[in-house]
């Protein structure tokens, strides 16, 4: 249990939550964009994107839920997470865009929009985990 007293397990819970929503909404946003520019090939890439990037959210956010040591481990944690973060794109990213058979520019596209999106979400929990340690 975390200081405040609410299971820390709740707030990697709803940050993956929280996730889930932005990329969602994300993905309604593009999804006519994407349909007019490339077709549902660009639909489908775009959908796979943000899949990725919300996988890489889930990944970085596991150290953080599992910290129990003091700031110098929190901010080692972090650089962790944020490094677990880009090494699962960059690795799901180039194992979908080479062996999937996606439209490759929607999928590069909107892995890099979907990346930036998620990205304060992911720091703003790792902030806020942290800084309760």
């Amino acid at each position: 249990m975390s200081p405040s007293g609410a299971p820390r397990g709740r707030g990697y819970l709803l940050f993956l939550l929280a996730a889930l929503g932005l990329a969602a909404l994300l993905a309604a946003v593009g999804y006519f964009p994407s349909l007019a520019r490339g077709g549902p090939a660009a639909v489908e890439a775009m959908l796979f994107a943000c899949g990725v990037s919300w996988t890489a959210a889930l990944v970085s956010g596991l150290p953080i839920a599992l910290a129990t040591g003091g700031a110098q481990q929190g901010l080692q944690l972090f650089l962790a997470s944020m490094l677990l973060r880009l090494l699962t794109v960059a690795g799901l990213g180039a194992a979908a865009a080479f062996g999937a058979g996606l439209a490759t520019r929607p999928f590069l596209l909107w892995l890099g929009i979907s990346y930036l999106v998620l990205l304060p979400l992911d720091v703003g929990y790792a902030w806020r985990t942290l800084s309760r340690l």
